[in-house]
């Protein structure tokens, strides 16, 4: 979800803000300090958003 996010609401970021999960742990990353406090807040306020979540929740892929 944090990657279609990434895609279709900020693909300004793509490439700056980066990914890494492993089991039970998301990680969210980027030697932009500003770039990736944009993503999470943004992440967070569409989190937040019952109708986008849902959304781009059912165009996710699952691993």
């Amino acid at each position: 979800m944090a990657l279609v996010f990434l895609e279709e609401k900020m693909p300004e970021l793509k490439g700056i803000v980066n990914f890494d999960s492993e089991a039970s742990m998301f990680c969210a990353y980027s030697f932009d300090k500003e770039a990736l406090g944009q993503y999470a807040i943004s992440f967070k306020n569409m989190c937040e958003d019952d109708v986008t979540s849902k959304d781009l929740f059912s165009r996710s892929e699952l691993d």
